[in-house]
Formats: C-alpha cells, sequence, structure tokens
C-alpha cells in the first residue's frame, strides 16, 4: 500500500552551495528520492540571489496535473548547531513546492532533515491515454496531453467548437496542434480545467501568462480569479498591469489601479496617450482613456476645493 509520507535527508557543506542562474541551470544540492503516494518525490536545496531555499519536487512532474495538501517539519543545522526548525501546512499544484527560505547563505557542514506528509492529493496523469478519462490529444511543441472534451469544451467556446464540430479538422480528428502557446502556462491552465485550484500567490511570474492564455481560449473564470488576484496584490497600482486590464477587458482591474493613480501619473499617461508616444507605445481603449479622463477630472477638482 503506498505511503503518503518520507523522511528526507541532505548533508553538504555550504561551500558547495551554488547559485542557480537561471531556470536552465541546475546547481542543487538533491536527495534521494522517495515514494509518496505512488510518485517519486525528492528534496533539493539551493543558493538564489544570496538566499538559501529548499524545496520539495516530485520526478516528471509534467506528466501530471497535480494538487496537493501537504504538511512537513524542517530541521537545518550547520556544524552541530541549530539554524532553522519550522512546519507548516500548504496546497500548492504541479511539481516544485518551496517549504522554506533560510533567509541568507549558510555556513559550515549543513544538515538537513525534513518530515514530509501529504494530506491530499488528486491527480489526472495527462502524457498518456486514460481509458474513459480522455478522449482527445492537445499538442504543443513536442508536448502531447490526452484530454477529456467534456472538460475543456465546458470551460472553453474555443475548444468547444473545436471539437463538438465536423466543419473543423479538429472536429474530425480529435486532435489539435496549438502554435505560440506557452508549455507551461498550459500546463498550469489545465489545472482549472480540470477543477484543482491554482495559487496565483505561488505563481505569480506566471500568471501574465496564464492570464494571456485564459484570454485566448475564453476561459471566463480564470480571468476573473486572475482579476481577483491583482486587485488584491499590491503590485496590479502600475502602468504595466494598467495596459493588461485594458487589453484583456478587466474592467474591475481597471477602474482599482485608475482610482489609486495621482493626478500628475494620469496626467503625463493622458498626455501620452494623445501624442502617441512616450512610455506608452500602444493605444488604449476608448473605454480605458474616457475613465482616465473622468478620473483627471475628479482628482482636479478635489484639488480645487483646497
Amino acid at each position: 500500500m503506498p505511503t503518503n509520507k518520507a523522511h528526507f535527508h541532505l548533508e553538504f557543506d555550504a561551500k558547495d552551495l551554488q547559485e542557480q542562474s537561471d531556470c536552465d541551470s541546475d546547481n542543487r544540492i538533491k536527495s534521494k528520492s522517495q515514494e509518496i503516494a505512488g510518485l517519486r518525490f525528492f528534496l533539493y536545496v539551493y543558493e538564489w540571489e544570496a538566499e538559501v531555499l529548499a524545496y520539495i519536487d516530485i520526478e516528471n512532474w509534467q506528466s501530471f496535473l497535480i494538487w496537493k495538501e501537504s504538511a512537513y517539519q524542517l530541521k537545518v543545522t550547520a556544524d552541530g548547531e541549530t539554524c532553522f526548525t519550522t512546519g507548516d501546512g500548504r496546497a500548492s499544484n504541479g511539481g516544485a513546492e518551496q517549504i522554506y527560505s533560510f533567509g541568507h547563505v549558510l555556513s559550515g557542514h549543513v544538515v538537513v532533515d525534513c518530515e514530509f506528509k501529504i494530506r491530499r492529493m488528486n491527480i489526472f496523469k495527462i502524457v498518456e491515454f486514460q481509458p474513459n478519462l480522455a478522449d482527445v490529444m492537445v499538442e504543443l511543441n513536442k508536448e502531447k496531453f490526452f484530454l477529456s472534451k467534456t472538460l475543456l469544451s465546458t470551460h472553453s467556446p474555443v475548444f468547444a467548437a473545436m471539437f463538438n464540430s465536423n466543419s473543423f479538422i479538429e472536429g474530425q480528428t480529435q486532435m489539435c496542434h496549438l502554435q505560440d502557446v506557452d508549455c507551461q502556462a498550459f500546463y498550469l491552465l489545465l489545472h482549472r480545467f480540470y477543477g484543482l485550484p491554482l495559487d496565483y500567490k505561488d505563481l505569480h511570474y506566471e500568471v501574465k501568462k496564464i492570464l494571456k492564455l485564459a484570454h485566448r481560449f475564453q476561459f471566463d473564470v480564470v480571468m476573473s480569479e486572475i482579476e481577483d488576484y491583482l486587485i488584491e496584490s499590491c503590485e496590479c497600482q502600475t502602468q504595466q498591469w494598467l495596459e493588461y486590464a485594458d487589453t484583456y477587458q478587466l474592467a474591475r482591474l481597471r477602474s482599482h489601479i485608475i482610482s489609486n493613480m495621482g493626478l500628475e501619473e494620469l496626467c503625463y499617461l493622458h498626455r501620452d496617450i494623445l501624442r502617441e508616444h512616450g512610455a506608452i507605445i500602444k493605444a488604449f481603449t476608448a473605454e480605458t482613456v474616457e475613465a482616465m479622463l473622468t478620473r483627471i477630472v475628479e482628482l482636479q477638482g478635489f484639488f480645487h476645493m483646497y
């Protein structure tokens, strides 16, 4: 019977830690893999921007849609002295799950012990045909995903039109090849097609790509979820996100950003739009320009009162 927990152990000299320079490099110190709930998990540690991070990862995680709720106890010693000890429980998707940041570079002989337990987990294997679970194939780049037409069509009018009409080659073959699609973002978006939650806070650097795909496939639920996340995020009050709110018709986000912009910033932005040069290259929609102008008038009226 598959176990739902494992113990990970790492020993290394701190001087052997190397900076993880980019996503393609692999300077991680990695534990032996352990089987949990039928999957192979491992712990790895690496340095990133003068900070030491510990992660739990899953071998071949791209083969599955995964949601898991986990608990862990982590203890770190350096030259026999306890540096960190912590425990937590959280949910996450996909593969890597950050369990702790040590905050600074360690020194000496380092020992890391981690008790890791899966409390709940849902898994869908998507790289092999699963009878009764998959009836269409979606190909992008060199990846092939075997998916449920019903789930894709329920959430996306685009997929519904593709697979449910003989007018399209996809409807005739029950296969489609997607071009100009970011594989990682599509993999994450698939979780929502299958009813698995996404924590956009953990996926902040992927949010723009996920939003772009959700708009392309008309997945309104995800667009609304991302809009809610950005409204709550302190980073959304920027000119950069205003462009996204305008492009993807996120009216609530647009209103939120504009209402938090100052008069001087709005005036400069509005001027650049009218002149069609400067910081803003693309033209905003008429609705966004009107909302900006309305806010400018409101602020000017407010300042004239004092």
